[in-house]
């Protein structure tokens, strides 16, 4: 197994990112991001309250 280990300035910056994600996505936009290795997209002006969003623009966000 391999290990990855990070820096007192690497689990500063992810803190911060993730409390501005959390502030960002309130509500049922929480049920809609999507994760990737280190990186999240967020539907922006989704249409759905379902599982399928339609929508014609993505907002990526680097982790």
């Amino acid at each position: 197994m391999k290990l990855h280990h990070l820096t007192e300035a690497q689990k500063s910056q992810r803190y911060e990112r993730g409390r501005f994600a959390t502030e960002y996505v309130r509500g049922d936009k929480v049920s809609k991001i999507i994760t990737m290795d280190e990186t999240w997209i967020i539907p922006d002006g989704c249409n759905s309250k379902g599982h399928v969003c339609h929508t014609e623009v993505l907002v990526a966000r680097r982790a």
